[in-house]
This record gives structure tokens, sequence and C-alpha cells, in this order.
């Protein structure tokens, strides 16, 4: 899906230098590039939550502490997990080669993201807009850069 960058917004992308959108949550990412004064959604994907049976996740009487500790662990393997995925999509989109990669993401897991990029990919991060953005559109992406 191919869109035109509105003609207010064209000054924060150069028309000689493509760039990525990469905007994500907890589990799902969407990647829009911006070139020649168009934005288009070049991938997207969402990781399943892991669904764990009552052995190996929450409950049990006098367990509340370690239930909570368990969630938490849960928590950080789909972040991992999602980490995983976003670098092989990255890989796979070439995107090593964008001059500037723009990435949305909401703050508690901005750093972790950030930490697990490769050099590849972090030396072309231009700015880091924190918050969850996931939802929006393409032009109202374009509107927090500006």
């Amino acid at each position: 899906m191919d869109m035109r960058i509105p003609k207010s917004l064209k000054r924060l992308v150069s028309k000689k230098e493509d760039a990525l959108l990469l905007v994500t949550g907890k589990q799902d990412a969407v990647i829009y590039k911006a070139s020649n004064g168009n934005l288009e959604k070049l991938d997207s994907f969402k990781l399943e939550t892991p669904h764990y049976s009552d052995s190996e996740g929450v409950g049990g009487r006098g367990r509340g502490s370690r239930s909570m500790v368990q969630k938490e662990l849960q928590d950080r393997d789909i972040v991992r997990d999602f980490i995983s995925e976003l670098i092989i999509h990255l890989r796979n989109l070439g995107a090593d080669k964008i001059p500037s990669i723009y990435l949305f993401a909401p703050s508690y897991v901005k750093n972790q993201i950030l930490n697990s990029l490769p050099t590849e990919f972090k030396r072309h991060i231009k700015a880091v807009i924190e918050g969850n953005y996931f939802k929006l559109a393409p032009s109202e992406l374009m509107l927090k850069l500006a």
C-alpha cells in the first residue's frame, strides 16, 4: 500500500535518502519505507502470546510472588523472541542499506530493542520516538517526527 507523504511533511524525509519507520510494540512490528515522496508498508508481523499450562505458569496456593517472577520471565522471553524475529525481518528487508531508521517503541521495550540491535542497524537510527504508536496511520507517524 503506497501513500503520498503530505507536502508539509516532505522536509522530514529527504528525496535523496530513503528512510525506514520501524513501529513496534512488545510482540508486533510494522515497517514502512519513505522513499521519493511516498510511504510504503514493507512488512509487519506479530508474535502470538504463548499459552502456558498450569504446571508451567501462574497459579497454586501460596505462590503469589513466584507467579509474578514467572510472568516477568515469560514477558522477558516474549520480548527476546520478538527482537530476534525483528532482526530477521530487518535483515530480509536489507535495512542495513537504508541510511535512516526512525524507531517508534513503547518505553518499556525501547532500550531492550536498542541494546539488542546489531550495529549494522543501530548506526542508522536517527531518532527514537517513545510511545505506543502501533495503531497510528503512517502520516500520523510522520507528524511525530516533525
